[in-house]
């Protein structure tokens, strides 16, 4: 099983220093998953493979609801709305 980890990160809003803030804060990684075209740009430009996979379903399956299954598998149990919430908005700042 591949290990799977939802780490929030803050928008510092600086794009020269995006793809070093995110090294800090994560794991090593070998290839970025996104197909936000200014990632991919910034990304690329260091040298890091970028993989822009097609979107599936994309009318009917948003990241809220895709972070909120992995919350749910991560904790292994039900957690109240508020928890939820909280960490929903943690996961997707």
């Amino acid at each position: 099983k591949i290990p799977l980890y939802i780490i929030p990160l803050e928008d510092i809003k600086r794009n020269a220093l995006w793809v070093s803030h995110v090294r800090s804060m994560v794991p090593p990684f070998d290839a970025v998953y996104t197909s936000n075209p200014l990632v991919i740009r910034l990304f690329d430009e260091a040298g890091i493979p970028v993989e822009s996979p097609p979107m599936y379903q994309r009318e009917s399956l948003s990241g809220t609801a895709i972070r909120q299954k992995c919350l749910m598998e991560a904790t292994g149990k039900s957690i109240s709305r508020k928890q939820r919430q909280r960490l929903l908005n943690l996961s997707a700042a």
